[in-house]
């Protein structure tokens, strides 16, 4: 039997695998540059569009948000001046819906909750929640909010109370 020199068998496959990783980096460059060259592939420049779209549409998403939080700011101020004027219970309940609409604007835009569970075991798995600050100025706005409009929401909180109570009397 003759023997076998690994030397020229390992030689002949690196040789032939060098050819072959010529090609393939030439396969690939086509993949990645399209079939005529100079133009990005179909799938590449779709992606890179998508892309370009969500960015866009997320700023607009924003603004329009941050536009539409400001003109609830706008209202809620105005009735919060009509409910120290007259305070009533029509106008308390329109101050109410509009501190509600507000509050719900500026939580859906300004943050984002994430779970994630810890591995291991069922019975030993955690699950944490991360909270985080996507818009600070909607943030700003709320506590603006808070800080001017400081008497007729301690106003709105009594007479929350008020009508607690008075639902507890009933029962």
């Amino acid at each position: 039997m003759d023997r076998i020199d690994a030397g020229s068998y390992f030689g002949a496959a690196s040789a032939a695998g060098s050819g072959s990783a010529s090609t393939r980096k030439k396969k690939s460059k086509d993949r990645a540059t399209g079939a005529a060259g100079s133009q990005p592939a179909p799938f590449a420049s779709t992606l890179e569009s998508l892309t370009a779209a969500e960015h866009e549409f997320s700023s607009a998403a924003v603004e329009a948000s941050l536009e539409q939080a400001e003109k609830v700011l706008d209202d809620i101020q105005k009735l919060g001046d009509d409910l120290k004027r007259v305070p009533s219970r029509d106008n308390l309940s329109r101050y109410r819906s509009a501190v509600s609409e507000f509050l719900s604007l500026v939580v859906a835009g300004s943050f984002r909750t994430e779970q994630h569970e810890s591995g291991g075991h069922v019975l030993n798995r955690k699950r944490f929640t991360i909270i985080s600050q996507i818009n600070s100025s909607l943030e700003r706005l709320a506590v603006g909010l808070l800080q001017t409009q400081g008497e007729q929401l301690s106003l709105l909180a009594r007479v929350d109370e008020i009508q607690g109570m008075l639902v507890d009397l009933l029962e």
